[in-house]
């Protein structure tokens, strides 16, 4: 049976969050008749499951396998990491030397330690006699002096060796041979001549992160959007057709729905022990598909961005890639939880585009100075978004208790209230206006006979969820206040802990 061995190339990468997909191609001659295709060196943990090829001619593929070697990887188009893993391998070939040497010394030495009780007697003899031991001693006692301070510069290059190698171990991540993986086709081909092939397959455990530059210059604003990858997989992918993508890979599985079956007890019967487990099926749900199935992210549809023109990742290399750059309309605001904290933020507010902002890290940049950093979340198509960029000492923000009654109601006194007055004061040591968002909260308190109901406030606020009030002014230098209470009912067997 023929066995083909073609050359192939990357044409295409698509790099999910927790993946790399590939699509390669190759171009060699067949001849009629059954053979086989021997698809070598390809990514190291290949996911079988995802693998597909076709031909652009009458070829039929009748088998598939795939499998793991070893191999030197010299022989691999590694790139730029070939000309590391040259100096990696050139300094071990060197410590190795060195670290004999050492131990050479280290012998010698040893030797003349162990003769030393009879040196010293002899030494000893000869000044007793009147004589110059050093002419007959000196050499031995120098020579051993050289030995150990050579045993010491050599462990001194042997432990800078040793640090660059590390250095460089954590650069290419293996030391000559790695592991590969290859593909066996068996093929019936009904012609002569040249073919085309293309096989596209995923290769787990890539996956990139996204990073923003917020650049703000005056009144204008601006995100630019960037994806960060690194080549993981000891190949190197040059000139290819490279896109970014939010969907995710994952390995899903469906079991058929199983009935709901509760044991129950009758009043007389003893109770049984407590279980674990509170339901039982009679019978364990069967085995469901297995497969990798592309899911969406966030609950949107999934992203995809294009990078222009062809690339090449190297293996090792970390890379940042412009994925999109768009203008934002935004305002720089200043916000103050008075629940929770006595100081102004103040943040960088826009309205989001089109397109979704994923989780990343970011960085703002006000006339380019880089002024905060932090983590972006999740945000929608046109969504409100606040980033933080500094604590704002321009403004100062007090709140005190100003009113605090109790009452009791009713002929019978079956009725009591609390009625609670807060004053808010904004400081504004600029000499300009400023926009402002104060946050502050009424009780939430869930028992059906207690009431909670705003009685006053000087400006009026937006009610949020759960009684989280939220007033939106602007503050002019000086000092602006806003008062406003609320007032607790409640029946006299209930105490409210306030």
């Amino acid at each position: 049976m023929k066995l083909y061995k073609p050359k192939h190339r990357v044409e295409s990468l698509i790099i999910h969050p927790n993946s790399y997909s590939l699509h390669r191609v190759s171009s060699f001659k067949i001849e009629r008749g059954e053979g086989k295709v021997l698809i070598e060196n390809l990514e190291e943990g290949l996911d079988v499951s995802s693998f597909t090829a076709f031909f652009y001619a009458d070829v039929s593929i009748l088998d598939v396998k795939v499998f793991k070697t070893r191999v030197d990887a010299f022989k691999l188009d590694i790139g730029e990491i070939g000309d590391i893993l040259s100096r990696f391998l050139s300094l071990k070939d060197k410590l190795k030397t060195i670290e004999n040497k050492i131990e050479g010394l280290r012998k010698l030495i040893e030797v003349l330690d162990g003769a030393g009780d009879v040196l010293a007697y002899h030494f000893v003899s000869k000044i007793v006699s009147g004589e110059d031991p050093s002419k007959v001693y000196g050499g031995l006692f120098r020579a051993r002096d050289w030995l150990v301070e050579e045993a010491v510069r050599l462990e001194g290059q042997a432990e800078g060796i040793k640090a660059e190698l590390e250095s460089l171990r954590g650069v290419i991540g293996f030391e000559r041979y790695v592991n590969v993986s290859n593909v066996e086709l068996t093929i019936r081909s009904e012609t002569d001549g040249d073919v085309n092939l293309e096989f596209f397959y995923n290769v787990p455990g890539g996956g990139w992160k996204a990073q923003y530059d917020i650049i703000a210059d005056d009144d204008s604003f601006q995100i630019m959007f960037y994806g960060l990858a690194s080549q993981k997989t000891a190949l190197d992918w040059t000139d290819v057709d490279l896109k970014f993508t939010t969907r995710i890979i994952e390995s899903l599985e469906w079991s058929e729905p199983q009935p709901w079956i509760v044991n129950v007890t009758t009043e007389e019967a003893k109770p049984a022990a407590p279980k674990l487990l509170a339901l039982a099926f009679k019978e364990r749900p069967e085995e469901g598909r297995r497969g990798m199935v592309e899911v969406t992210v966030e609950g949107e549809l999934y992203q995809t961005y294009s990078v222009r023109g062809k690339v090449s990742l190297h293996y090792g290399k970390p890379y940042r890639f412009l994925l999109e750059r768009k203008k934002v309309d935004g305002r720089i605001l200043y916000l103050w939880d008075a629940f929770t904290s006595l100081e102004f933020l103040k943040v960088l507010e826009f309205t989001n585009k089109d397109s979704s902002l994923i989780p990343g890290e970011y960085r703002v940049l006000i006339n380019g100075l880089n002024v905060a950093k932090g983590r972006m979340r999740f945000y929608r198509p046109n969504e409100r978004v606040k980033i933080p960029i500094e604590k704002a000492t321009i403004l100062k923000g007090t709140k005190r208790l100003v009113e605090r009654v109790d009452e009791t109601k009713g002929i019978v006194k079956d009725k009591m209230s609390m009625r609670l007055g807060y004053e808010l004061k904004v400081e504004n040591y600029g000499e300009k206006p400023l926009d402002v968002e104060v946050y502050d909260r009424i009780p939430v308190i869930k028992h059906p006979k207690v009431k909670v109901n705003m009685t006053h406030s000087t400006i009026r606020p937006e009610v949020l969820r759960l009684g989280i009030l939220r007033w939106r002014f602007t503050a002019k230098p000086g000092v602006n206040l806003i008062r406003y209470g609320f007032r607790i009912e409640y029946p006299p067997e209930i105490r409210i802990p306030i």
